[in-house]
């Protein structure tokens, strides 16, 4: 059970980080001239040096290849390698839409993908969902019907979001890969 302090710090710290993702999405806006690959490129090579440098403060490059060990046959490093052109997708095509007027589209993917979740974890994983869950699940697909009501279609760019992040998310949990080893690896790659 969760403290009220680490509510209130899981909740400071949620806020923050969808505030500065948003700025994120900004940035592709910021480096124009540069087209949207390049500035998925820029990202990219920040993100590494910063988990570089993140991993080296908080000494965690032992955790990452005690990891590495785990994975003994062809198949489970082909499970582990599979989900990187997955996430390169995604870091580009977050940073390539708002310089292709793509921006919209995009943010309705990442407003649909949660619901894509939700199925996933209902029908891959059984998870039950309480009756609380089940309204806030109902009035979230009502606010993204309305919204593709009234953009009148889904874009590939959605759909590209939406149903990217899952099989990626999926094949992380079938090798129960850490989150900071998957993300680190994966821009190693």
């Amino acid at each position: 059970m969760l403290t009220k302090n680490q509510t209130s710090q899981g909740t400071i710290a949620a806020v923050a980080a969808n505030f500065l993702y948003s700025l994120l999405f900004l940035f592709g806006l910021l480096m124009q001239p540069l087209s949207g690959t390049q500035v998925a490129s820029w990202r990219v090579l920040m993100m590494l040096l910063s988990l570089v440098l993140l991993i080296s403060v908080l000494k965690q490059w032992q955790h990452i290849f005690d990891y590495l060990k785990t994975l003994k046959t062809p198949k489970e490093w082909f499970l582990f390698i599979i989900p990187t052109p997955i996430l390169g997708a995604q870091i580009w095509i977050f940073m390539w839409a708002p310089v292709n007027d793509l921006g919209l589209e995009v943010t309705l993917g990442y407003f649909l993908y949660p619901m894509i979740m939700i199925m996933v974890g209902r029908f891959f994983y059984n998870e039950d969902m309480s009756l609380l869950q089940w309204i806030a699940t109902i009035c979230a697909g009502a606010g993204i019907a309305y919204d593709v009501f009234q953009y009148g279609s889904i874009s590939w760019a959605t759909l590209f979001v939406c149903l990217g992040y899952p099989p990626y998310y999926l094949l992380r949990r079938k090798l129960a890969v850490p989150p900071i080893t998957g993300l680190s690896l994966t821009l190693f790659y």
